[in-house]
């Protein structure tokens, strides 16, 4: 059995997301800025390595995770030490974390173009487990747009609406100041309650796009308006609605339209 050339560039990304998102805490995030000082900088370089070899499934070819490793090493002490040196990096978070995204995108594409003639000659057994998953370029795309729209599309929406949260923050600082330990009672939130639920909600969209269940969008839309804007009844509250109203937005908008690219990217091949 030959593995499709389209195959391997959609288990390379499929890697890099699950490696970079779904093994990658906020605390590693946070210590990977040391670059060469922080073992979480080495954990995380050796979990790219380890999930591209097994998602790529070529147990002779150790060279192109290796290859893929030491240019993700390269990107991230760029990140890095941008980041941490750079007064203009601040201002421009969202920025660097898509440029960062694409040369990261940008590498794996670049080394499936060069390799994948390579790799397409190996020869492997016939398993059931390779014919149903890795062999599937259809379910490959869908999987990889369910991991598109879950923590990278939320890490983008919160570097777009990052100076909106931090308004809000100033101004629950300041009310805090102002409220007794009776009024605070049931005033804080759940712990990242609303990343989870914008990943669900992300999915659910996605999910409603490949169906063709355009119409349960719309309910979907309603039903988190009822929940949501129900908790702001206190006035001065318009900050957090509009709030809440842009990142739903850009929450729907982003994952509809990679619903639908999903949706014509299976229909073309």
């Amino acid at each position: 059995m030959e593995f499709d050339s389209i195959d391997i560039l959609i288990r390379l990304i499929i890697a890099h997301l699950i490696a970079d998102f779904l093994l990658q805490s906020n605390n590693m995030v946070a210590e990977k800025k040391k670059t060469f000082r922080s073992r979480y900088f080495y954990y995380h370089i050796l979990i790219v390595g380890v999930v591209t070899y097994l998602l790529l499934a070529e147990w002779q070819n150790w060279q192109g995770p290796l290859i893929i490793m030491t240019a993700h090493v390269l990107i991230d002490a760029l990140k890095a030490k941008i980041t941490t040196r750079s007064r203009w990096a601040s201002n421009n978070a969202k920025w660097i974390y898509v440029s960062d995204q694409f040369l990261h995108l940008v590498t794996l594409v670049v080394y499936w173009l060069l390799s994948y003639q390579a790799i397409s000659d190996f020869q492997f057994s016939q398993k059931l487990l390779d014919q149903l998953i890795f062999h599937n370029t259809e379910l490959l795309i869908i999987v990889a747009a369910y991991l598109l729209v879950t923590m990278p599309l939320g890490v983008f929406i919160g570097h777009i609406t990052r100076r909106w949260q931090e308004e809000i923050k100033k101004d629950d600082a300041l009310n805090k100041t102002q409220k007794t330990g009776l009024d605070l009672v049931g005033d804080e939130s759940l712990r990242d309650a609303g990343r989870t639920i914008g990943m669900i909600e992300r999915s659910l969209v996605l999910t409603f796009i490949l169906i063709q269940q355009y119409q349960a969008i719309g309910f979907l839309i309603a039903a988190k308006s009822v929940f949501r804007f129900g908790d702001l009844k206190e006035p001065g509250q318009r900050k957090r609605t509009e709030y809440i109203l842009i990142g739903t937005l850009f929450s729907f908008f982003l994952s509809m339209l990679v619903g639908l690219m999903t949706r014509k990217l299976i229909e073309v091949l």
